[in-house]
């Protein structure tokens, strides 16, 4: 009897540290996924306001090609009707420009339909998904053991 009790006693110890051993390292996993996630949430930050930059120039950039193409398109049209006025008279000149107009801005929407989108933050969705993997793999070694 008195060496089950000795045996029980020898055992308990070896029980405390490995659960204090468990604790620590659930403590520490934790503190490294929540320092993780810090970075990856700076990331995304400074991606989302390197997008915003870039969207702002762009739009910017658009808009005044946009105006100044608009001002040279209207001139042309008036040039192409003053110039087919006489040999086919006003409201057939009219009319090939408004007809070259539709086809010409239909082609344009279907290219801009058609286009795929840039991605956001490209670089955080990598680091997510990487992430993943490592989990997945961790928990797959974690299966066999």
């Amino acid at each position: 009897m008195a060496d089950k009790q000795d045996s029980a006693e020898n055992r308990q110890p070896t029980l405390r540290e490995q659960s204090g051993a468990v604790v620590s390292d659930v403590r520490a996993a934790v503190l490294h996924s929540a320092q993780h996630l810090e970075a990856l949430g700076e990331l995304l930050r400074l991606e989302l306001r390197e997008y915003g930059r870039r969207q702002v120039r762009r739009v910017v950039t658009g808009a005044l090609g946009v105006a100044l193409l608009l001002c040279a398109y209207i001139t042309g049209c008036f040039c192409v009707v003053v110039e087919l006025q006489p040999l086919v008279g006003l409201r057939l000149a009219f009319l090939a420009v408004i007809i070259f107009n539709a086809v010409v801005g239909g082609v344009l929407l279907l290219a801009a339909a058609l286009r795929k989108p840039a991605s956001l933050a490209p670089t955080t969705c990598e680091e997510i998904k990487k992430d993943i993997e490592c989990v997945k793999i961790y928990l797959k070694g974690n299966e066999k053991s």
